[in-house]
């Protein structure tokens, strides 16, 4: 065989071979596609309904999520790690694992007053037996000082300013306060300043137990209601629920308390009450 047609033949078999090559490659079973997981949320519990309720998807699947409110509130947002969505409705793209949690609002009750204060600030609702006590806030804002600096504590309040107080009139037990403050530092977070105001309760009162800390929208805000009981000096013991959000530089907190034993019969007023909240300014 001439060298000629030698280097042909060895061509032809290399071609043959890549042909093999390339059709063994083709043929061996393409890997699945990973599916994307999602999960849904409702916070808080029993406040609607969302659809779907999560699974899995292939990518690129367009998925529709609703929410539905139940009767005594109101849609707030979805929310995910990627931030707030505020329409009921909205499409999302199974790119990857997603999480997203429908964030509803109790409806302020029909019956509760609602109090604008004179510089349109802010506005909030409160039960139609209670009466407002304005007039006891700078006796107030100075029991406060009185409280903190008797106990030794890093916990000041000279830049704190009480803008709301009412409550039933006897006594204003229970009762609902507003304060604001400045941001202790201007890069803080709402969780850090939930954490130092902890801190601070803790520092001046006894016995403190935290019944529960739940993060969750209020006015279209990113807020933390926290529910606790303790001992505070001069004051006794003490059922609170406070809730904290950022508005610019300044934190908001409402607070209402009653004792331990009265507790259960104010729970859902207070819930509403601190929800009920609006920074108008």
């Amino acid at each position: 065989m001439s060298k000629k047609k030698l280097v042909i033949i060895v061509a032809c078999i290399i071609g043959v071979i890549g042909v093999a090559i390339a059709i063994g490659i083709s043929s061996e079973p393409t890997p699945p596609a990973q599916n994307y997981t999602l999960t849904t949320d409702i916070s808080p519990p029993g406040a609607g309904s969302v659809s779907p309720s999560g699974g899995e998807y292939d990518p690129g699947t367009q998925v529709t999520l609703t929410a539905s409110p139940a009767s005594d509130y109101t849609f707030g947002c979805w929310s995910s790690a990627s931030g707030k969505i505020y329409t009921t409705t909205t499409i999302i793209t199974m790119d990857s694992d997603k999480s997203f949690t429908a964030i509803f609002e109790p409806i302020v009750p029909t019956q509760f007053t609602t109090y604008t204060d004179e510089l349109g600030l802010f506005s909030i609702s409160y039960p139609p037996e209670w009466e407002l006590g304005l007039e006891y806030m700078e006796e107030l804002e100075q029991a406060a000082k009185d409280i903190i600096s008797s106990i030794t504590s890093d916990v000041s309040l000279e830049e704190a300013y009480f803008l709301f107080m009412a409550g039933l009139p006897e006594g204003f037990d229970p009762r609902v306060i507003i304060g604001v403050e400045p941001l202790p530092v201007d890069t803080w977070t709402l969780d850090e300043v939930v954490t130092s105001n902890i801190e601070g309760l803790k520092s001046v009162t006894s016995d403190y137990h935290e019944f529960s800390r739940v993060k969750t929208t209020v006015d279209n805000r990113t807020a933390v209601i926290l529910d606790f009981q303790g001992n505070v000096a001069q004051s006794g013991m003490g059922r609170q629920v406070q809730m904290y959000l950022l508005v610019g530089k300044t934190t908001w907190c409402v607070v209402c308390g009653t004792s331990p034993d009265e507790f259960d019969k104010w729970e859902d007023d207070f819930d509403a009450i601190v929800r009920s909240l609006r920074v108008l300014k």
